[in-house]
């Protein structure tokens, strides 16, 4: 018995998924030999993520409303997920709605984009938790709005500084959000049950894309939550 469970021990170690990157080249598209699918490339809809050396950003100004930015990667991913990044931010520009998003359970296709995104404003002050259900434009806010410190689906006071670390984490149908190890935001919903860990940003930015995005990050379906 205990051989048995020793082999099915070390075969569930080898199906996980981790993934981590600093960004060491610049990529337009960003792909990393191949492992990253992109809003624009791969979506046709959205926007593409760019990378410069340690640093991932969106491409833009995007064309139309709501076609954020969006990389995701590629692999078959357990539905449990927790995926993390530090805060990269130069210039803050309250005439634009600069956010920085981490994604999980999410599939691109062309036209097609479904999942959960976590977002961290950084021009304004909120962190929330959203579901894309497939075409552009096509979304839904998920959870009660509150403030900061209450703890919901959108936190209205919370806003993130250069340097902080955020995860995002589902597992089951829970969805939750945290930045320097702080629970901030949570959310449920039963909607997609797999799909895959990215990263994402705010469309209508024009030239200040720059200026907010990741560094530093990680992805696992296999660690537990921290």
């Amino acid at each position: 018995m205990l051989r048995i469970a020793f082999v099915l021990l070390a075969v569930w170690n080898l199906s996980a998924m981790s993934y981590h990157t600093n960004f060491p080249a610049a990529e337009n598209p960003i792909s990393q030999g191949g492992k990253w699918l992109n809003g624009a490339v791969d979506g046709v809809d959205w926007c593409n993520v760019q990378t410069s050396v340690g640093y991932a950003w969106g491409v833009g100004p995007c064309p139309v409303e709501y076609a954020d930015p969006t990389a995701v990667l590629k692999g078959e991913w357990g539905p449990n997920q927790v995926v993390q990044a530090t805060a990269k931010i130069g210039t803050v520009n309250p005439t634009y709605w600069q956010e920085i998003e981490l994604r999980l359970r999410t599939r691109v296709s062309p036209h097609r984009i479904t999942g959960y995104e976590v977002i961290f404003a950084v021009s304004h002050d909120y962190v929330q938790i959203v579901r894309w259900n497939g075409p552009l434009a096509d979304f839904t806010y998920l959870g009660s709005t509150c403030n900061y410190p209450e703890v919901c689906g959108k936190v209205n006071g919370f806003t993130i500084r250069n340097g902080d670390v955020a995860r995002a984490v589902i597992s089951g149908n829970t969805i939750k959000a945290y930045v320097n190890g702080v629970l901030l935001a949570i959310a449920t919903d039963t909607t997609f049950a797999d799909g895959n860990p990215g990263v994402g940003y705010n469309f209508g930015c024009d030239g200040t894309y720059s200026n907010a995005g990741w560094t530093n990050f990680e992805a696992t379906d296999s660690l537990p939550e921290k």
